[in-house]
């Protein structure tokens, strides 16, 4: 159970020995802006997205390069857009959702001036304003964009995600399965197929892309995995860590949509 917020312990804690600038998503979030102050991006013809080439530079400098093509036998999958690196689009995105730049089809990709005031914030703001304009206004659906959840989530569902996950104490593990058992009853969430045991075990996937994989992202959260051999690991458990449990402390219910 995490304490009463206090928006400055929050900031200091997130600052404190330089936690909040070494978050790789951050970081990752500062080597896109500085590329596209630095080079000039022009949006492509039909999306408006960063051209290949563009997502080739920006990404090979993040703190973990994505694999941008994969050999399976004598073929080689080569990503055909932007659109194939969810992470880069997430954080295409949420720098479009704070006003920070701006561009679209044949347009060139620029910085606003309020890139300027974003950048000169400490980190721990800087983290935090990434993490609240994700949880407040993003459509969480494209975590897992799949046909069963074409028509959004549960109503709620953000309201009881963060009910539920208030009321874990930081640092403590807490078990996967029973946890989005949990989420997906009380916020009714179904999918449409006849067998409902599988169709749980499908709810259970979207909580671990929708709420755990991206919570680890601003790590408010880190997940404990068990493996099973030739590269499979199942999700076991997961714990609130300090800065999150402040972080989710700092959010206000009555901001957030059905």
């Amino acid at each position: 159970m995490v304490k009463r917020f206090r928006p400055d312990d929050m900031f200091d804690i997130l600052n404190r020995n330089g936690w909040a600038a070494k978050q790789p998503l951050l970081c990752d979030f500062v080597v896109m802006l500085d590329y596209l102050r630095d080079k000039k991006v022009v949006g492509t013809q039909s999306t408006g997205n960063f051209p290949l080439k563009h997502v080739k530079g920006i990404t090979e400098r993040f703190v973990e390069p994505p694999e941008l093509e994969e050999r399976v036998g004598d073929k080689v999958y080569r990503i055909c857009s932007e659109n194939d690196l969810p992470y880069l689009v997430l954080l295409h995105e949420m720098a479009c959702e704070l006003g920070i730049i701006d561009g679209g089809q044949g347009k060139l990709w620029k910085l606003h001036a309020a890139c300027e005031q974003f950048t000169s914030l400490s980190a721990a703001h800087q983290l935090w304003g990434l993490f609240r304009i994700w949880w407040e206004h993003f459509n969480w659906c494209s975590a897992y964009p799949v046909e069963g959840l074409r028509d959004g989530l549960p109503k709620g569902f953000r309201s009881e995600t963060l009910k539920l996950l208030r009321c874990l104490n930081s640092g403590d593990q807490t078990l996967f399965d029973p946890f989005a058992a949990t989420l997906i009853r009380k916020t009714g969430m179904t999918w449409p197929i006849e067998d409902q045991d599988l169709g749980e075990s499908i709810c259970k996937g979207g909580v671990q892309a929708i709420v755990i994989k991206r919570l680890g992202l601003f790590s408010v959260l880190e997940a404990q995995f068990e493996s099973h051999g030739r590269g499979i690991s199942k999700l076991v458990s997961f714990k609130v860590t300090e800065q999150g449990g402040l972080m989710l402390a700092g959010l206000f219910e009555d901001a957030l949509p059905d």
